[in-house]
């Protein structure tokens, strides 16, 4: 199943291959208490809900719908882990601006379509800990990449409730 604010991104969904797709906040996910064995993040999800607040508030709602035990995996890229100086100056930006330097503004582009504007955190691996803190979900496993400037990385959580 998949869901998405993004009318845009549904229909790109669809075409590959989605045959269950949703037009949800993740935020405020309308499902039962309990109804999946494990959800998924994917696509630098982990940060979906574009600031710690929000994304503490995604990780609550996944686990009130995970059965206890279940598993969510997750993905992001480190911000930290560059050296690019395009990279950097965008940090020293949202460091100005009182943001984490991970704060991005993005939007959906699809078969010569342009979705709405929103924004994601891209999630140090150091805070991984302090945002699931308090969501019902322990880290189990982090899956990092081998070259140490490739910022790309996984998760393994698993939920206590």
């Amino acid at each position: 199943m998949e869901i998405d604010l993004s009318e845009l991104a549904m229909e790109a969904a669809r075409r590959f291959g989605a045959w269950d797709c949703r037009l949800m906040d993740a935020r405020e996910m309308d499902f039962p208490e309990n109804s999946f064995d494990t959800a998924a993040l994917l696509g630098n999800g982990f940060g979906l809900g574009g600031n710690v607040d929000d994304c503490r508030k995604i990780l609550s709602g996944l686990s009130r719908v995970v059965k206890p035990g279940g598993l969510l995996i997750a993905t992001s890229r480190d911000p930290e882990r560059t050296d690019n100086p395009r990279h950097l100056a965008y940090h020293e930006l949202n460091r100005g601006l009182g943001k984490p330097i991970g704060a991005v503004r993005l939007r959906v582009n699809f078969d010569g379509n342009k979705g709405e504007w929103f924004d994601l955190l891209l999630v140090e691996i150091e805070a991984i800990d302090a945002i699931i803190k308090g969501t019902g979900w322990t880290l189990e496993k982090v899956f990092e990449a081998r070259d140490p400037m490739d910022s790309r990385y996984g998760v393994i959580l698993k939920n206590t409730d």
